[in-house]
């Protein structure tokens, strides 16, 4: 019955997101958003619960979710709801003069030629920072462990491969702040849209290779999904339209994404191919392959009350450390803050088979933070940053309109905010997933450039 429920809700959820989207003629952050925590917290519990006994992998947090209580399963079910209705509540309320539905400007509101000269000029701007810093990075750990080294050492960056990095280290910050190169792609493409230079597409060319790498070397599945997606669509969309369609692919891409990538990852860190054991898998073996590298989410809820009690609190220190720790740590004599992220990963490995790092996902961070108060009050402010993100992006993507350009992958890494939200910690915002994160900051200067190209 329980898993009945959970579907259920889910199903509610992804109907009203998907209507919502009809509405607005439009993807938008709050509709994934709500998309992202309806997958993680129901749609994937309720599949261990139903087929868990198909996990091939014998995967540690499978087993965890299939021997929950179901007092455990409807405790997190009913947080998971008051999650929701805490992000929905600044939907709801009228902010200044916003409204939740989005009213679509018309052409002629913009003069196409002031909004080529701003747009061409803020993404050349922001290309050259990101660029800039997101190189000079990469160059740093190229020196160090050389081209071959980003597929030798893959996984490193999250404690899994053969390099160990030192925290507060330059490889460490290099490591980190070469993504920057990744989400320099962002304003570099919708740059070429305004003005076609063939040196400009050979520079994205060269810049798209080098991110490759970086992923490689990071290794994430997810963040190689955020990464590829945005660009995926924008081959899809040529035209410059974004269809029902397209989303379809791209939930397909998603799918077929993820096992690949699991056995692209697995054959560089072993040299063996995983399909070696999957011979005599089932369509359910499968399934569950994909289902299981999304579980980390429900089987944190899970472990939050004994974490609590183990270590207590965290008072949103957590936020604090987003500005402490990306100080080098030798300017503060070697002072940082432990976050969410080292503390969790600690808890897991003491009863994990095997070692690695374990993401913080939404609901358990603004749990940690201050219980079920924690989950409101950062809920609450969540949903109004939402309902901003929101009003910025509709303005922005209703001016570049007039260009008549494609804006696909733009408006891509943008909505992307919405799974980012879901998965990560605030301290990894800037390096983990660089491309939504960035998108979102180039489109607020947009935003306040392009209003003066009103007409």
């Amino acid at each position: 019955m329980i898993s009945v429920l959970y579907l259920t809700t889910f199903a509610v959820i992804a109907c009203l997101s998907l209507n919502r989207i009809k509405k607005n003629k439009s993807i938008s952050v709050y509709p994934i958003f709500m998309l992202a925590i309806a997958v993680l917290y129901l749609l994937v519990p309720a599949l261990v619960f139903l087929f868990g006994e198909y996990d091939k992998q014998n995967s540690d947090l499978v087993k965890i979710i299939s021997d929950s209580t179901g007092m455990e399963r409807m405790g997190i079910y009913f947080l998971v709801l008051l999650c929701i209705v805490a992000i929905s509540i600044p939907q709801k309320v009228k902010i200044a003069n916003s409204n939740v539905i989005r009213k679509t400007c018309v052409a002629t509101d913009y003069s196409a030629e002031r909004v080529k000269l701003i747009a061409y000029d803020v993404c050349r701007l922001w290309f050259w920072i990101l660029f800039t810093v997101g190189l000079g990075c990469t160059l740093i750990m190229i020196a160090d462990i050389g081209i071959g080294g980003f597929i030798l050492y893959s996984g490193s960056s999250r404690g899994e491969g053969a390099l160990e990095l030192q925290s507060g280290s330059l490889f460490a910050y290099a490591s980190n702040f070469s993504r920057w190169l990744i989400a320099s792609l962002v304003p570099g493409l919708l740059m070429y849209e305004i003005k076609k230079r063939t040196g400009t597409k050979l520079l994205l060319l060269c810049v798209f290779v080098l991110s490759v790498f970086l992923q490689i070397f990071n290794a994430g599945k997810t963040n190689f999904i955020i990464f590829l997606l945005p660009f995926f669509i924008y081959w899809m969309s040529r035209r410059g339209s974004f269809k029902m369609k397209h989303i379809i692919f791209a939930a397909v891409a998603i799918i077929a994404l993820v096992p690949f990538l699991d056995n692209a990852f697995y054959y560089i860190s072993t040299g063996d191919n995983i399909g070696n054991y999957r011979e005599s898998w089932n369509f359910l073996n499968y399934m569950m392959s994909v289902v299981r590298q999304f579980t980390y989410p429900y089987a944190n809820m899970l472990m939050r009350v004994p974490m609590t009690e183990l270590y207590g609190y965290r008072y949103f220190v957590d936020y604090a450390a987003v500005v402490v720790n990306l100080i080098p740590a030798a300017l503060l004599g070697g002072f940082e803050l432990d976050t969410l992220y080292h503390i969790t990963t600690e808890y897991w490995t003491t009863i994990l088979s095997h070692k690695g790092g374990m993401p913080n996902d939404y609901l358990f961070f603004t749990y940690r933070q201050l219980g079920v108060a924690g989950i409101v009050i950062i809920g609450v402010i969540t949903g109004a940053i939402i309902k901003k993100l929101d009003r910025v992006l509709f303005e922005v993507k209703d001016a570049l309109a007039v260009l008549g350009i494609n804006t696909s992958h733009f408006t891509a890494s943008f909505w992307l905010a919405g799974v980012v939200f879901i998965l990560i910690e605030p301290l990894s915002v800037f390096t983990s997933f660089p491309i939504a994160i960035f998108t979102i900051i180039i489109a607020f200067h947009l935003r306040r450039r392009l209003r003066s190209a009103r007409t």
